[in-house]
This record gives C-alpha cells, sequence and structure tokens, in this order.
C-alpha cells in the first residue's frame, strides 16, 4: 500500500496448505476451506488421498473460531480417501456429537464447537497420541 494508503484487503501465499496454514493465528478464521485445484497441489478433488487430507484437516482446524465452518470438496465413494481422512477426524474429536454435512455434489461441511477446543494452546489440537488412542 502507499505510504498512509488504506491495508491491502488480500495476501497471496505461494506454498502448500500446510506451509500457508503456520503463517496464520489459530482461533482467527471464520471460514477454511479444503479445496485443491492447478498442478501444483497435494491432492486435487477427485483422487485426494487420506494422508494429505488429513495434513490439511489438522493444519487447518486449529485456525478456526469456535463456530468457524470447516468446508471441503471430495466427500463421495469415488474418492475414498477423503471420506476415510473426515471421517476419522471427526470421529477423533471430543466433545458433542459432531454434524458433519453434505451437499449434492461431494461437498462437505461441519462447525467447531466449543468443547472442541484446545486445553492446551501450544499444543496442536489434533495431535498423534490423542488420534491413535481413539482408533
Amino acid at each position: 500500500a502507499a505510504a498512509g494508503g488504506p491495508a491491502p484487503r488480500v495476501a497471496f501465499h505461494g506454498v502448500g496448505a500446510v506451509a500457508a496454514s503456520a503463517r496464520l493465528a489459530a482461533n482467527s478464521l471464520d471460514i477454511v476451506v479444503i479445496a485443491r485445484a492447478g498442478s501444483n497441489a497435494d491432492h486435487d478433488l477427485g483422487g485426494a488421498d487420506r494422508a494429505s487430507v488429513l495434513a490439511d484437516l489438522r493444519a487447518w482446524f486449529p485456525k478456526l473460531r469456535v463456530e468457524g465452518i470447516l468446508l471441503g470438496c471430495g466427500f463421495s465413494s469415488s474418492s475414498p480417501g477423503t471420506m476415510e481422512a473426515v471421517l476419522d477426524f471427526v470421529g477423533s474429536l471430543a466433545g458433542p456429537r459432531v454434524e458433519v454435512f453434505l451437499d449434492d455434489d461431494s461437498c462437505f461441511w461441519f462447525v467447531k464447537q466449543a468443547e472442541w477446543q484446545a486445553r492446551d494452546p501450544q499444543r496442536s489440537w489434533f495431535s498423534a497420541d490423542r488420534y491413535s488412542a481413539r482408533r
């Protein structure tokens, strides 16, 4: 921005999704969209693998504020990795039952509840020990 002018309202991050998430504060976003486009994607909408979807969910979920929405695409039988990752992720959350909403073109979304907040803000909300204990 020019000296004294308004601050830019858009920031482009030319890095992968997980690396980009590290640049944002926890509990700072109202909505996160997990989607892919282009040849540099970690996974694409139709053939996402479970590991990359889980990595995105783990990286971006802590960035959502309470009552923020996490939205993604590829929740269909033609993309079993996405389905498995989403179900595993929401199934591991403590607190009340997770309501995952689906639409007719394979998009999913859910709302972050207060009960899902991390107790220790320095620790990742979705830790490997917590996940493996629930499996």
